[in-house]
């Protein structure tokens, strides 16, 4: 996946003609190499991710541990996000050069210095900044015979034993996010990025086209914190899930197993079954008869996919973009969050036409051209699942017999049916991974849509002055999880006020959110503060939210701001049964 000989330039020009923003986003480099060529492909990525326009220092090359000990005076100003970019032969260049030459004792010592740059990254990240440590790729200094057998097999083990190294330093560490150098050198291939002459005059060791793939995929990962990966993937049968159409060819006709052609579409089931067990929903969109795709999937030897993968089934001969709504409004998440994958040029042009938020990947005519389909989209890529992302196709099934059972209920006897059972509890260590990602992530149910990392969250729930609580939620089919997070500020000594409350929108109208209001209400009331308040900031997705509080009895102070006086009145309906955690 190398770049063009002219997307560098690009990139370049474009930054020198975005605007400064005093307000962007501060993100320092640290480098133990020259990596000017960085800024602008950096930059200009974040750009197109969404991002303002941000504001990129670099410091001094080859200055890792004191932009981490005191990253204010390092970049001239203190960052938000601090970016760590690692070569051993840098760092370590004696320890480095001796384990190549054949000494042992040097390995220690690289390993060592590796683990203890990791511990300074946590320790930052530890002091509320967002921390991007490289995992360095392996050590091959200029001047080395790197086709030497003896060469390349001991750097290859002293690189691994570092990164292994690293990796157990920061464990039980928040706000240190990996990524792999050695990754990017590989995609483009060493030869092509390793620049020997610029690393002799400038310690610029690479090429520009490896600074521009460096800098997309660091956009990537800083970006992750808030973009939503894709929720669902609505893929088509004949010619996508296997070679040929069924209802022509056969069982036996269609091309799907070991051997070429059939293999390259096994492998790309492969790699849709990989994504739906890492919590992405898989469904069939197919213009078909249902009986014969069923045939398929229930009787062909080569297919890796089976019917338990998938979380629904659109196979009829209704329009795609038909089906992809009656998705949407079954799976009761936005349009956006789909993926379509489809071989047609019609079906294609006509979802396309029809939604032009859904996200289209178009099966390529040539074959073996499908296994990188769904890898060079980058949809997916750093996908990092939680254990409630994990359960989704699960949860969804069981929400399809739920809304089963409310189809002979008036809705009142639909809710008390659920046997609805709320918990509201204080966040453990465990829980952050997922509580941050509902905090960046939640849009529709948020009451102010304040975005924080791993490392605030983690501080917010160890300050005093404040509670972050999550809720949880089950009923008689099943279990939704972990699906709302409420931080409550304790500062003021007669009330407390609500900094954020957002829930899941997949428990939304069954009560859950006064539930977990009357939990707040509840948790502060323990504490002494018998007064509620709390504010509702619009955002473009937000608005179902706007009335919440005065539904709920509170009172409106200005545009934004709500109090109740006496939080006693707070109570949880009387389908739920409300359980308190540790308060």
């Amino acid at each position: 996946m190398g770049s063009s000989p002219t997307a560098w330039r690009d990139f370049a020009k474009r930054w020198r003609q975005f605007a400064p923003n005093a307000d962007g986003t501060v993100v320092g480099i640290t480098s133990s190499f020259t990596a000017n060529n960085l800024e602008a492909q950096l930059g200009t990525a974040l750009v197109d991710s969404g991002w303002a326009v941000p504001q990129l220092h670099q410091g001094e090359f080859n200055q890792i541990h004191q932009a981490c000990l005191a990253p204010e005076q390092h970049f001239g100003r203190q960052p938000d996000i601090v970016v760590v970019l690692l070569r051993l032969e840098d760092v370590f260049p004696k320890h480095t050069w001796s384990y190549i030459a054949g000494d042992e004792t040097a390995a220690a010592h690289l390993t060592a210095g590796a683990a203890e740059i990791a511990m300074l990254a946590a320790d930052l990240a530890g002091r509320g900044v967002r921390v991007v440590l490289t995992l360095p790729p392996t050590p091959l200094p200029t001047g080395v015979d790197r086709l030497d057998r003896r060469v390349a097999t001991r750097a290859s083990r002293i690189g691994e034993s570092a990164r292994t190294a690293m990796v157990e330093a920061l464990k039980g560490s928040a706000g240190v996010e990996l990524f792999d150098l050695e990754a990017v050198v590989a995609e483009i291939g060493r030869n092509a990025v390793l620049d020997d002459r610029n690393w002799l005059l400038y310690r610029q060791p690479y090429s520009t086209d490896f600074f521009h793939l460096l800098g997309i995929e660091l956009a990537r990962v800083l970006a992750q914190a808030t973009r939503s990966f894709p929720k669902c993937i609505a893929v088509d049968c004949d010619n996508t899930l296997w070679g040929g159409v069924i209802g022509e060819d056969g069982l036996s006709g269609i091309e799907l197993g070991e051997d070429f052609p059939g293999l390259a579409f096994q492998r790309f089931q492969q790699q849709l079954q990989h994504l739906q067990r890492c919590g992405v929903l898989l469904a069939a969109v197919s213009k078909n008869d249902e009986p014969a795709v069923f045939e398929v999937f229930d009787q062909h030897p080569g297919m890796v996919l089976s019917r338990d993968d998938f979380a629904a089934w659109r196979v009829n001969w209704l329009p795609k973009s038909e089906n992809l709504r009656s998705l949407s409004d079954e799976f009761n998440f936005g349009l956006d969050a789909f993926v379509f994958i489809d071989d047609s040029n019609f079906e294609v042009a006509e979802v396309a036409n029809a939604l032009p938020e859904v996200t289209i990947l178009q099966i390529p005519e040539e074959t073996a051209s499908i296994v990188n389909l769904l890898p060079d989209s980058g949809l997916f890529r750093n996908i990092d699942p939680t254990s409630d992302d994990l359960e989704r196709t699960r949860r969804v099934k069981e929400e399809s017999k739920r809304q089963l059972a409310n189809t002979s209920l008036s809705p009142e006897e639909f809710l008390a049916s659920l046997e609805l059972r709320v918990e509201a509890r204080r966040a453990q260590p465990q829980d952050m991974g997922r509580v941050t990602q509902l905090v960046n992530k939640t849009n529709q149910f948020n009451l102010t849509t304040l975005r924080r990392d791993e490392a605030e969250l983690a501080a917010l729930a160890s300050n005093e002055s404040y509670d972050v609580l999550v809720v949880s939620v089950e009923d008689r089919f099943g279990d939704y999880g972990l699906v709302g997070v409420m931080i409550l500020d304790k500062t003021s000594e007669d009330a407390v006020e609500l900094d954020t409350m957002l829930l899941s929108c997949r428990v939304l109208g069954r009560g859950v959110e006064f539930a977990a209001l009357a939990a707040a209400a509840g948790h502060g009331i323990v504490h002494g503060r018998h007064e509620m308040r709390g504010r509702y900031l619009p955002t473009a997705k937000n608005g179902q939210v706007a009335d919440f509080y005065e539904r709920a009895g509170f009172q409106r102070i200005d545009e934004e701001s709500f109090e109740m006086c006496d939080a006693n009145h707070l109570e949880c309906p009387s389908h739920i049964e409300l359980s308190l955690g540790a308060k």
